[in-house]
């Protein structure tokens, strides 16, 4: 047990090789795991699939509980803590005891800013756990660290979107005030169908959100066609990247502008 060539990733634990992937180093860990512990936070929200800030998802450290009052887990590459949580509140997934979609999201309001929690969210929601579900945990959840949080977030929850930037635009335009914009519209133009990041079908207007892969070549083509067929169609389409993110009020202005425009322009 102390030969050089094994590894050491947590007290107690010893197994040859790199621990390179989160499963691993869950299944390590919860070899020595006290009776009733169980993953929570982020590294079950990871384990689920959850979208998290890229902070936490490269983060290396376990997040572990035991129920309250029992001692919180301690040691090298662990986050201990110990909740209140009924044991409806916990699932099996891979063999490993981890909180539920629904309470994972109620304890990560503690740590994260109201648009992540809320693109976090939308992805239990689009998982299949109702609003109202998510609600009444959010309501009768015991921490107080982040309460105040998550009541704000439950209401912006929509199941409809489908990424996480997608609800970090969506929550920048609800907070400024401008709600009428839905995700995830369906619209035909020139005989196409497409699917509308954000879409305010009243007045025309579609908010489209251009991640990475929208950098290909060949991605840039089928979007600059389609921007075609939908402007032919009457829509006005903003595509916006990170750095409109990064710059919320002059993108809201912006924004703010366009609307007024169509305003106008349907005026007499």
């Amino acid at each position: 047990m102390r030969s050089r060539d094994l590894q050491r990733p947590f007290h107690g634990v010893r197994r040859v090789g790199e621990l390179g992937t989160l499963i691993e180093r869950m299944e390590s860990y919860s070899a020595v795991m006290v009776p009733g512990a169980f993953f929570c936070g982020p590294t079950a929200a990871l384990l689920i699939g959850m979208p998290l800030p890229l902070a936490l998802e490269e983060a290396p450290l376990l997040h572990v509980a035991v129920p309250w009052p029992d001692r919180a887990p301690r040691g090298a590459g662990v986050v201990g803590h110990k909740y209140m949580i009924d044991p409806s509140e916990l699932t099996k997934l891979q063999g490993l005891v981890i909180t539920t979609a629904a309470r994972t999201w109620c304890d990560l309001a503690a740590d994260l800013v109201l648009p992540d929690l809320v693109a976090a969210g939308d992805w239990v929601v689009r998982s299949g756990v109702p609003v109202d579900q998510i609600a009444a945990l959010a309501d009768r959840h015991p921490g107080q660290r982040g309460r105040r949080r998550r009541l704000e977030a439950v209401p912006l929850l929509d199941g409809r979107a489908e990424s996480r930037k997608e609800t970090h635009l969506r929550v920048l335009l609800i907070r400024a005030g401008l709600t009428a914009f839905v995700p995830n519209v369906e619209v035909v133009a020139s005989g196409y169908r497409y699917r509308l990041d954000l879409a305010w079908a009243a007045k025309r207007i579609a908010l489209e959100y251009q991640g990475g892969y929208h950098h290909d070549p060949t991605q840039w083509q089928r979007d600059m066609t389609r921007r075609s067929r939908l402007e032919a169609a009457g829509w006005t389409v903003v595509f916006v990247s990170s750095a409109d993110l990064a710059a919320p009020d002059e993108l809201v202005r912006r924004i703010r502008a366009l609307i007024a425009l169509r305003r106008d322009a349907k005026r007499p």
